[in-house]
């Protein structure tokens, strides 16, 4: 999200901004290739301290 909607973008406004982000997760089935080769299956639970 951080690299679709905020890198190198400005929004006059907070409402702007908020619609952007709308608009990302309402496509989000349009970035899957990109996604996924962020996705790992190791993932390792830690206790809390």
């Amino acid at each position: 999200m951080k690299k679709k909607v905020m890198r190198n973008q400005f929004y006059k406004t907070f409402a702007e901004f908020v619609a952007a982000i709308k608009h990302f997760f309402i496509r989000l089935s349009d970035y899957a290739d990109e996604l996924s080769s962020l996705m790992r299956d190791k993932f390792h639970i830690l206790e809390c301290a």
